[in-house]
């Protein structure tokens, strides 16, 4: 598989409105995963924007929201890989188990789930909603599924922790594939996420990546 770079546009919180057979790109990360020094800078960047935004047009205010959006997933990645603060809980293997065990509960019942990489920080997730057995009944909210999957990992590696408090960061990040080349290069890049940080030589050597028979396919190594 190439080491392949994806910069999708992202938004700081799950979609309130989801678009009907979306498959989404979702990230969530541990609470102290990210220096509250870089938080705190990243507000201010956020708050110039807000105000740049206000003396554009809406289609000047698109291109430029987006490139600050690329530019930030970019700049998250890279301190999240790299990521020398921070407790990094996920690198203890029975704490990973569990978060895959949730991301995997409610697969083919909720959402139908094609990819994911639990790093020692940081998840990434590949999914796309479904609905319930019945007629015209939208899929399930994104936003729910995620505060369950995060809800209970945390309780339960509070629990082997032996410790409280937050264990995630509250946002989770999101972007939905426009379109199946979209898709692909975004599985490729959550596969490949373990071997970018130099952790593995091979996607499948990772024990906390998970692929789904139907996106096997379009893995070529």
């Amino acid at each position: 598989m190439n080491n392949l770079s994806y910069k999708p546009e992202y938004h700081r919180r799950l979609p309130h409105l989801q678009p009907s057979g979306a498959t989404f790109f979702v990230t969530f990360r541990l609470i102290d995963s990210i220096p509250q020094i870089v938080i705190k800078r990243w507000k201010i960047e956020r708050q110039a924007l807000n105000r740049l935004l206000d003396h554009l047009s809406p289609d000047e205010g698109q291109k430029v929201s987006l490139e600050f959006a690329r530019k930030r997933f970019v700049d998250l990645e890279h301190l999240l890989d790299t990521a020398t603060t921070g407790e990094a809980w996920l690198k203890d293997q029975r704490l990973a188990q569990q978060v895959c065990r949730f991301l995997q509960n409610k697969d083919g019942e909720q959402y139908r789930l094609d990819a994911y990489c639990v790093m020692s920080n940081h998840v990434h997730a590949l999914l796309m909603p479904l609905s319930d057995n019945k007629a015209s009944a939208p899929p399930h909210s994104l936003q729910k599924i995620f505060h369950a999957i995060k809800r209970l990992s945390a309780m339960e590696c509070n629990r082997l922790l032996q410790r409280a408090g937050a264990f995630w960061e509250e946002e989770s990040f999101d972007h939905y594939c426009r379109d199946h080349e979209e898709w692909i290069r975004i599985l490729h890049y959550i596969l490949n996420n373990p071997v970018k940080a130099g952790m593995v030589s091979k996607w499948r050597d990772y024990p906390f990546t998970y692929c789904s028979e139907m996106a096997l396919e379009f893995v070529t190594a």
